[in-house]
């Protein structure tokens, strides 16, 4: 009688030992799957617009290359919504007064899920000599500068 007692103490004791073990390991399993969904829509955000904060731009940046002073230098970019929702683009400014842009629109305007618009950039390079970098920046109500659009050119 007394070894069949030790006998099951031992046998529900490692019974339980196993079923501790499997729901350790689950809780890890679940911990871990938590952990790659966080870091999953982390590198999404980063990666696709659509889940980040930004409006989409196929190309942010123009090198308009050598140009001589006094030119006057003209660049179309498009920007898209690819969000499932409405975005409201609150403004769009440029970092100097040489740069000018237009959109055909007077902000505040709604840009509706996958509608695109065309932003115009025109800079003025007169008085202007060597590298010359200008910003346009366009905000939306999801964020003061969504979208940076770059234009460089080298004067001479």
């Amino acid at each position: 009688m007394f070894r069949s007692r030790s006998l099951r103490k031992a046998m529900l004791s490692t019974s339980a030992a196993q079923t501790s073990r499997k729901v350790s390991r689950r809780m890890d399993l679940m911990l871990n799957g938590a952990i790659f969904v966080v870091a999953g829509f982390g590198i999404l955000s980063s990666v696709l617009p659509v889940f980040g904060n930004t409006l989409y731009t196929p190309k942010s940046h123009h090198d308009f290359g050598l140009v001589e002073a006094g030119a006057e230098l003209r660049h179309r970019f498009s920007v898209r919504n690819l969000h499932p929702w409405p975005v409201e683009v609150t403004g769009i400014q440029s970092d100097c007064g040489c740069t000018k842009s237009f959109v055909g629109r007077t902000p505040p305007f709604r840009l509706l899920p996958l509608e695109a618009v065309e932003v115009v950039a025109e800079v003025d390079t007169s008085g202007r000599r060597g590298q010359l970098s200008q910003s346009i920046f366009i905000a939306t109500n999801e964020n003061r500068r969504s979208v940076v659009l770059s234009l460089e050119s080298e004067v001479r």
